[in-house]
């Protein structure tokens, strides 16, 4: 019975917690977005310098180089994703609404374009 009355009290208290939580605003989502932008047009260019230094060089080193960085993104894109879910909902303008959609649309993109590379690695013939 003392378990069953603690479990409910826990209940009740995150209740009360999440419904003091203030909704995000759209100054939040602007804020968040911005930061979003920076740091994935930062790893845009590392992504792309280290794919340039693969297609160039082509050795099992700038391989791992381009693929790290590849999965780097795909991983920061994951979070970022998931951290934007906390505006959906939120009334904003147009244009910062459709960032969001896209943000989503990007991750879907970097994945499907991660498995592609993968089956095109394991079917390529290998050179000796």
């Amino acid at each position: 019975m003392r378990m069953i009355l603690v479990v409910l009290f826990c209940f009740a208290f995150a209740m009360v917690l999440a419904a003091q939580t203030p909704p995000p605003t759209v100054a939040e989502a602007e804020a968040f977005m911005k930061n979003a932008e920076a740091r994935l047009a930062e790893l845009n260019t590392k992504v792309n310098q280290a794919g340039w230094v693969h297609e160039n060089f082509i050795t099992e080193d700038t391989e791992a180089l381009a693929a790290d960085a590849n999965d780097e993104l795909t991983a920061v894109t994951t979070e970022l994703v998931e951290q934007g879910k906390r505006f959906d909902g939120v009334l904003m303008p147009a244009d910062l609404s459709r960032k969001f959609l896209l943000l989503k649309r990007r991750r879907t993109s970097v994945l499907t374009l991660q498995r592609l590379k993968r089956s095109w690695a394991k079917a390529a013939i290998p050179m000796s």
